[in-house]
């Protein structure tokens, strides 16, 4: 007798086991409104449950998520909707009608949820720093011709050193002359860069390998024949 009650218990608790695997091994499905929604839907764009329907605690809607996308049952304006993501398709007065995310049909309730702010735009950079100002030790000469005769002058003395020089006509005379030529004042020196270009102070020994030579075209402004004895052209009073 004993035997045959433990026989049936046995039993008993091998079915229960059985019918509580089976259970757990039902696959979830689209249930009422959700299954009405997918009914109406390409099987392709709504895919296939991932978990039964549940009550979300947090907005007072019913959701159950799929293989692509989410089916919602949304509390504010009762209406059943599945979205991808980027597309929803909603059971409405309508029928089932389809907008992107970020519209609403006039009849929902449902507001627009705005993204996330834009972030700030980086602010402007700095100004870069002005350059440090001209040193004699480490920027090129500026124009100015008080700059070069601190190192090259004074003028009188350029004008003896260069009494020799050869221009184009073959005349020999100093390309270093007042402006006007019978004037003695610092005035009228001439700017040395109208005939030399600026170079590094001090310069280098590559920088004196690479100086250009002086350009005196400037003088022929005046000197326009290229003759540098004016009574050629001009009658001198």
């Amino acid at each position: 007798m004993k035997r045959s009650v433990l026989c049936i218990l046995v039993l008993t608790l091998v079915f229960a086991g059985s019918a509580t695997l089976a259970s757990a091994q039902t696959p979830p499905v689209f249930q009422l409104g959700f299954k009405a929604l997918a009914d109406q839907l390409p099987a392709e764009v709504v895919g296939v449950p991932l978990e039964n329907e549940y009550f979300n605690l947090s907005n007072g809607n019913s959701e159950q998520h799929t293989t692509k996308g989410l089916m919602v049952w949304r509390k504010i304006d009762n209406w059943t909707a599945y979205t991808n993501g980027y597309m929803t398709w909603i059971n409405g007065p309508n029928g089932v009608q389809s907008r992107l995310n970020t519209d609403r049909f006039p009849w929902e309730k449902d507001p627009v949820v705005s993204g996330p702010a834009p972030a700030p735009a980086p602010p402007s950079p700095a100004p870069a720093p002005a350059p440090p100002a001209a040193t004699a030790t480490t920027n090129t000469a500026g124009s100015s011709k008080d700059a070069c005769l601190a190192c090259h002058g004074p003028f009188d003395k350029l004008v003896t050193a260069s009494a020799n020089y050869v221009w184009p006509n073959g005349d020999k005379q100093s390309p270093h002359r007042y402006v006007p030529h019978a004037s003695t004042n610092a005035k009228d020196i001439p700017e040395c860069t109208n005939c030399h270009k600026p170079h590094p102070v001090p310069p280098t020994a590559s920088d004196i390998a690479a100086m250009a030579k002086p350009d005196p075209s400037w003088c022929f402004g005046c000197h326009h024949t290229g003759t540098l004895q004016c009574g050629t052209c001009h009658a001198i009073p």
